[in-house]
């Protein structure tokens, strides 16, 4: 694993020559960056606990190269259908052969996150790949495939303040479109918790993924009573989880159980 030899705040003022907004700069992140600094164990930036130590870039589906969605065998991951808990299948795309044969770049592999870097409201909106689709890809998703670290961790931590902090610092843009690229979210800090303590989050994770796909059954046969309370007790699960791993990475307690 490499450290980091700058403290976070160090890296969080590196003013790069594309970061002259000054939102960019704003005091409302001082708090995330001061926990990050804080943190007593080893930071990496993303890149460096990524396979090929790279971000996988995205593209999507272009009619004007004959690609269509319809009912075909590649399932079509997108920012729209992601949810706070998962993704939601019930509005899953799929996409043809050529399509997928220009996009298999972003094949989804059991345990990758994929983040979205576009749209004004979607940036950061990220799930964690854990679906029995044997052929799928993204589009306009970048993919986040780590290695010696738990994935779930990291969806749990791209989802606290801590990520969503950089990931909002980064947002630029005009005309309310909003980005983020690929460099800037290589860039992201990642406080690296015991494997003891990420093991115990995944966990914890996947306890509430059982409501989330109970959930997504439910809306599939229409039953809005079952799907309310299965997608409640989801985003209740999953907030208290973000809130002990927050806890967990400002030294307030040991563990999330």
């Amino acid at each position: 694993m490499v450290r980091v030899d700058k403290t976070a705040k160090e890296w969080m003022d590196t003013k790069p020559y594309s970061r002259w907004d000054s939102e960019y700069w704003h005091p409302k992140y001082d708090e995330a960056y001061d926990v990050l600094n804080k943190f007593g164990g080893e930071k990496v930036i993303l890149k460096n606990i990524l396979r090929d130590k790279e971000v996988i870039s995205c593209d999507h589906v272009r009619a004007s190269k004959q690609e269509k969605i319809g009912e075909y065998k590649t399932a079509y991951f997108t920012v729209d259908h992601i949810m706070s808990t998962g993704y939601d299948l019930t509005n899953l795309l799929f996409v043809s052969d050529n399509a997928y044969e220009r996009l298999k770049r972003t094949a989804l592999r059991s345990g990758d996150v994929a983040i979205a870097g576009s749209g004004k409201g979607s940036v950061g909106k990220s799930f964690i790949f854990r679906y029995n689709q044997n052929v799928a890809i993204v589009g306009d998703l970048f993919i986040l495939r780590v290695k010696e670290i738990s994935p779930y961790y990291l969806q749990v931590f791209l989802q606290s303040f801590l990520g969503q902090a950089q990931v909002q610092r980064h947002e630029s843009g005009v005309s309310g479109q909003t980005h983020i690229n690929k460099q800037e979210i290589e860039e992201f800090l990642v406080p690296i918790l015991s494997e003891h303590t990420q093991t115990h989050i995944e966990s914890e994770y996947k306890k509430m993924s059982v409501y989330h796909d109970k959930a997504m059954e439910a809306k599939k046969k229409s039953d809005e009573v079952a799907y309310k309370k299965n997608i409640e007790t989801a985003e209740k699960m999953l907030k208290d989880l973000i809130a002990r791993t927050e806890a967990v990475i400002r030294g307030e307690q040991k563990d999330v159980i």
